[in-house]
C-alpha cells in the first residue's frame, strides 16, 4: 500500500507539472515529517548507544541507481546488537507515533474493539465516524507520513541477519533441553499480546493509507482527463 500510495501521487505531482525535478522536490517536503521521526530516531539511539554518528541529513538526494533518498544518518559500524537496534528504531518510533495519533486523534481504539467482536456493521460504523474527528486532514497527513517512512531501509537491515541467527538458535536450544512449554505457555503468550498490537497498528497504517489513496486516485484521473496526458510505468 505505501508503495501504491507514493506512485499515485507522484503520478499526480508529473501530471500537474510536468518536471521530475519539481516532483521530487514536492514528494520530499511531502514527507518531511515522517522523514525527520525516521532519521531523528537513528539519530537518537545512535547517541543513547554511544555510537559516533558521521553525518546525517534530511535533505533528499537522487542516487545513481534512480533511487530517491530523502534523508540519512551515517554512524561508525560497531556490533551487530547496537547496529541492530539503531537500524530498528525507525520502525518503534513509528508504531508509537501511529498508535499515538490512531487511538488518540482518530478513535481507532473503537475500530479495535469491532473487529475483535468479529462484528462488520459496526465496524463500517465506526470507519465513517473517523471523518468526524477534530482536525482529522492534519491527524490524517501526520499518520500517513510517520507510517510511510517507518520502514527500516536496507541499510538498516543489515545486522538483523546476524542477531535473527543467534535468536533462532536460542529457541532451537531451549526446544533441545525441554524447554518447549515454557516458551509456549509463558514466553510466546507475552509475545502474542505484544504481536497482536504490532499488528493492528500495521492496520491502521494500511487503513490510513487506503483513505488517503482513494481520493488521490480520483484526483490523477480527473487531472490526466483534463490535461489529456498518462502516467506509463515502465518496469
Amino acid at each position: 500500500m505505501q508503495k501504491i500510495l507514493h506512485r499515485e501521487i507522484q503520478s499526480v505531482l508529473m501530471l500537474i507539472f510536468n518536471r521530475p525535478t519539481i516532483v521530487i522536490a514536492i514528494f520530499s517536503l511531502l514527507l518531511l515529517p515522517g522523514v525527520f521521526v525516521h532519521e531523528l530516531s537513528h539519530l537518537i539511539v545512535a547517541l543513547i548507544l554511544r555510537v559516533p554518528i558521521n553525518k546525517f541529513s534530511i535533505i533528499p538526494r537522487t542516487l545513481k541507481n534512480g533511487q530517491l533518498r530523502l534523508g540519512y544518518v551515517e554512524t561508525k559500524q560497531t556490533d551487530f546488537l547496537r547496529d541492530s537496534l539503531i537500524g530498528l528504531a525507525p520502525f518503534i518510533a513509528g508504531l508509537l507515533v501511529v498508535a499515538f495519533i490512531g487511538f488518540n486523534h482518530l478513535g481507532l481504539d473503537k475500530i479495535n474493539e469491532s473487529t475483535a467482536l468479529f462484528n462488520s456493521n459496526l465496524l463500517f460504523s465506526r470507519l465513517e465516524n473517523i471523518g468526524l474527528q477534530k482536525d482529522i486532514g492534519i491527524w490524517l497527513y501526520l499518520a500517513f507520513c510517520v507510517s510511510s517512512t517507518m520502514i527500516p531501509s536496507a541499510s538498516d537491515r543489515q545486522s538483523w541477519k546476524v542477531l535473527l541467527f543467534i535468536f533462532g538458535i536460542i529457541i532451537i536450544l531451549f526446544l533441545l533441553f525441554g524447554t518447549g512449554d515454557f516458551l509456549q505457555n509463558k514466553l510466546l503468550l507475552s509475545l502474542d499480546g505484544w504481536m497482536s498490537s504490532i499488528a493492528f497498528i500495521i492496520l491502521t497504517s494500511t487503513i490510513i493509507h487506503v483513505l488517503i489513496l482513494i481520493p488521490t486516485w480520483f484526483v490523477k484521473l480527473i487531472i490526466s482527463n483534463i490535461t489529456g496526458r498518462r502516467i506509463i510505468s515502465k518496469v
